[in-house]
């Protein structure tokens, strides 16, 4: 099986890169994003679920992106290629903290965190809920502050 070859980094690297770098992401984000919101007028997931979606694609992409760097005509690109793992690999634990921390912020000021976390989904069902005629809630307020204490109590 393909998938296996590219796992154990028996694959080339090109092919590792475009075809599971490239263009595996990109039918990914024609099933998740571009298609829903043609067909239906809206995603499928929320933002928070599509960015877990993507960070987990991602690391999962690491492995075969480090063990294929070797399988190149030219030898410059395997520390380039694994310089590049190494760096998306720092940057994927320091933006998936948030969604796949034990502690949900890490933030020193959480609660100015929590706030704009929960302001933010609050204002992405608003929109869905608009959409779908439902009306934007009048009592977003009342709602950001409600989610705030929640986030702050697990916080503790």
């Amino acid at each position: 099986m393909h998938a296996l070859r590219v796992w154990r980094g028996e694959e080339r690297l090109w092919v590792v890169f475009w075809l599971y770098g490239i263009l595996l992401p990109f039918g990914f984000s024609l099933v998740l994003e571009v298609i829903p919101a043609a067909l239906l007028g809206r995603f499928l997931i929320t933002p928070q679920e599509l960015f877990a979606c993507w960070t987990i694609l991602y690391f999962i992409l690491l492995v075969p992106l480090w063990r294929c760097a070797k399988n190149v005509t030219d030898s410059i690109w395997t520390p380039l290629v694994r310089c590049s793992v190494v760096l998306l690999f720092l940057y994927l634990c320091k933006s998936s903290l948030p969604i796949f921390g034990g502690q949900l912020f890490t933030d020193l000021s959480g609660r100015k965190m929590a706030v704009a976390v929960c302001t933010r989904n609050i204002d992405y069902y608003a929109q869905e809920n608009e959409k779908v005629g439902n009306g934007v809630n009048p009592r977003r307020q009342a709602d950001i502050d409600l989610c705030t204490k929640k986030v702050m109590d697990k916080l503790r």
